[in-house]
């Protein structure tokens, strides 16, 4: 699978919701909202299909936005099908959580999607 392709598409979506989307670390500069996504487990069942989780982490000032970007998101990938040139990922909201953050001014909701992704053949 071409985990670079999804990363791509995830991040391009993400940019739809908030302009400071990350992959696996935000810079130390970073502005809020933000928003820094991982895909951290991945399942391979067969060559053409690996089932991934995907991590998104919402980081802000405002508990108001903090709940509208973490709902942004779910309307954004829950039960969502889109294929692409290369991939065929179908995305489902599994769960969205409040996170305590050591530094209390910090509101930080976390996403989990799972992603089932097959590789479009190139037969």
């Amino acid at each position: 699978m071409t985990g670079n392709d999804l990363r791509e598409l995830i991040q391009s979506k993400l940019l739809t919701v908030c302009d400071n989307v990350y992959y696996f670390l935000a810079d130390e500069h970073r502005l809020y909202p933000h928003i820094v996504f991982n895909l951290s487990r991945s399942m391979k069942y067969d060559f053409a299909r690996d089932d991934v989780t995907l991590d998104v982490d919402i980081f802000t000032k405002d508990e108001g936005d903090a709940q509208d970007l973490a709902d942004a998101v779910e309307k954004l990938f829950n039960n969502l099908n889109d294929p692409q040139t290369k991939l065929l990922p179908t995305f489902f909201v599994e769960r969205i959580t409040n996170v305590v953050d050591a530094d209390k001014s910090i509101r930080h909701k976390s996403v989990e999607i799972t992603v089932q992704n097959y590789e479009r053949s190139t037969n």
